[in-house]
């Protein structure tokens, strides 16, 4: 029993944080790099496609569950492209956005090269205030507070890569337009989202002909909240 309220009140403690900014945790992003960085777009030589499924706390009812498709490929010289399509639920709010991607080369070496990258995506919402229970169906913040709305987000990024080696530096929400105000704090009248910022790096030693290990790190800071990694 105890375990159970533990977990219920961790769900509600997450939505409640979800509720300024929803940004889904994907465990593989060494494999998803393109989710959180739009200048990995065309790091690879053919078309790469990964999907991804999430499920946190199974057993509990409303829990975190994301589902997460990728897909990207050189377009034309020094040129990628690519798209990310995802569903997050939490508690009952929905995240459901589509992605574009697109990224320049500029070889540095003859092994080795630097990208930039810019996405511009949106997001539809659903804060989930309709179906969630509540006791008074005249409360001040169901009546004034938007149930579904649309987001708007552009970011930038930039991915460096050479032979056994990769580093990239992203702004996935650096700017964002939400014109139902679905994330403004009623009070001070201000948006709740905050920009983030995230950096990726990994490497490859090879140990034999057979065995090699992939160490690979990820930083994520958002403007306000502690870092982590």
């Amino acid at each position: 029993m105890k375990k159970n309220i533990i977990a219920i009140l961790g769900l509600v403690l997450l939505s409640n944080s979800l509720s300024a900014q929803i940004y889904p945790t994907i465990g593989q992003f060494q494999s998803t790099q393109l989710f959180y960085n739009p200048a990995a777009a065309g790091v690879s030589t053919s078309v790469r496609a990964n999907v991804l499924y999430r499920s946190q706390w199974s057993k509990f009812p409303k829990a975190p569950e994301t589902y997460l498709a990728t897909i990207d490929a050189p377009l034309a010289r020094n040129m990628g492209g690519g798209v990310v399509i995802y569903r997050h639920t939490v508690g009952n709010v929905t995240d459901m956005s589509i992605n574009l991607n697109a990224s320049y080369r500029i070889k540095t070496s003859e092994n080795s090269y630097f990208q930039f990258g810019l996405k511009a995506g949106v997001s539809m919402i659903d804060n989930g205030l309709t179906s969630a229970f509540h006791w008074d169906d005249n409360d001040s913040y169901l009546l004034n507070s938007a149930k579904r709305g649309t987001i708007i987000r552009i970011g930038p990024g930039g991915f460096y890569k050479r032979k056994n080696f990769y580093a990239g530096l992203s702004s996935p929400d650096a700017i964002f337009i939400d014109p139902q105000k679905m994330y403004t704090d009623q009070t001070t009248k201000k948006t709740t989202l905050k920009r983030n910022f995230i950096f990726m790096t990994g490497t490859k030693k090879n140990l034999s002909e057979f065995i090699a290990i992939q160490p690979n790190l990820m930083v994520k800071y958002y403007v306000g909240r502690p870092m982590s990694a």
